[in-house]
Parts: structure tokens; C-alpha cells; sequence
């Protein structure tokens, strides 16, 4: 039904943006830890 497919939409691209910004966290956690090694 309609609502059906509003809802998997709405999902599919809320969780895609929760992915991009998790792999956004760990890449800036990763860096913020590789910067203090090397000082």
C-alpha cells in the first residue's frame, strides 16, 4: 500500500544517513587518535 511504501522509504534513507554518519564518527575518532600518536 501507500503507506507501505512511504514508510520503506523513509526508512531506507534514515538509516542510510545513520550509516554514512556512523562510518563518518569512526573515520574522525580514527584521525583524532592517529594526530595525538604522532605528537
Amino acid at each position: 500500500s501507500y503507506l507501505d511504501e512511504y514508510c520503506y522509504k523513509f526508512n531506507r534513507r534514515y538509516f542510510e544517513s545513520i550509516f554514512d554518519r556512523a562510518i563518518i564518527a569512526v573515520v574522525a575518532s580514527n584521525w583524532k587518535i592517529k594526530v595525538q600518536n604522532i605528537r
